[in-house]
């Protein structure tokens, strides 16, 4: 499987607002049609709550968790940006859609 990688700091110049969450959102949506790894480089960049919900957690709508774990594999993770990504994405991959 062909893997690419986003990193957030060169794409994103702001990492904090529902706005941006919903661009990466889409920008993933787009890759994630072809067969493909997606990289996602968190490094250098502060999220937050509401980034990552927009971001990430609404790709409940359009994967299964099986399919997100298959598909999207997050590198240079703090254990601040794991704890929130595991919080975002266990609240909403948990709930009723």
């Amino acid at each position: 499987m062909t893997s690419i990688k986003l990193v957030l700091a060169e794409l994103l110049p702001d990492t904090a607002s529902r706005e941006s969450g919903a661009l990466l959102r889409n920008m993933i949506l787009e890759h994630l049609q072809q067969e493909i790894l997606l990289e996602i480089d968190i490094g250098h960049t502060a999220l937050t709550p509401s980034f990552a919900d927009e971001a990430f957690g609404l790709l409940c709508h359009h994967l299964s968790m099986k399919e997100f774990n298959q598909k999207i594999k997050f590198i240079h993770l703090s254990p601040t940006h794991k704890t929130l990504l595991l919080r975002v994405l266990s609240n909403r991959f948990s709930s009723p859609r």
